[in-house]
């Protein structure tokens, strides 16, 4: 009789520990499924927002430029100056719609689309020799540093250059202990 009742509680000890862990299985499998949906929602709506504000940022530019065909010369460059700060960061919102890091940007990428769009928008006669090193910077990072190229690069074109036969900027970005050193040169 005592084996038989030892049998049985354990038996019962055992499909109880079963069943538990079947529950406590398939509870944490159902949280880790709505663990990744909310990720991917949240990613989503991530991904969402940066598309907006691109838009958003490239509407307003282009009203810009529509609205610096009627002025006069030199509110036409204030105008465009404006203009370039805001596709710059247009563009980081560009590439992080794009990238699969949802934090970071390419900083080589990043700056080499935007020195060629100001190229392209001033003067195609200036060279401009870029070196970087692979660096991903986060958006708060990033957007200051493209706003200082801008600056510094659409300065160099306007100022710089009157008197300069061959014309030449040199934009350096590297990565040193947590630390990024930006070096702007022209001729």
């Amino acid at each position: 009789f005592c084996i038989s009742f030892f049998n049985n509680y354990f038996l019962s000890i055992l499909l109880i520990t079963f069943i538990f862990a079947i529950y406590y299985e398939t509870t944490r499998i159902d949280a880790y499924k709505r663990l990744i949906n909310s990720n991917y929602k949240k990613d989503l709506l991530y991904n969402e927002i940066h598309h907006r504000v691109k838009n958003n940022l490239n509407i307003v530019s282009s009203m810009l430029a529509i609205q610096a065909e009627q002025e006069d010369e030199k509110t036409k460059e204030a105008i465009q100056a404006s203009k370039c700060r805001i596709d710059a960061m247009a563009m980081v919102h560009s590439m992080l719609y794009v990238s699969n890091d949802l934090e970071k940007v390419n900083a080589k990428r990043f700056i080499e689309k935007l020195y060629l769009n100001i190229q392209s928008t001033i003067n195609d006669r200036v060279k401009i020799i870029f070196k970087s090193q692979e660096i991903d910077l986060s958006l708060n990072e990033i957007i200051p540093i493209g706003l200082i190229i801008n600056e510094l690069v659409t300065n160099s074109f306007k100022y710089a250059f009157k008197e300069i036969p061959y014309p030449k900027i040199i934009i350096v970005l590297n990565s040193h202990k947590n630390h990024i050193l930006l070096t702007y040169f022209d001729n």
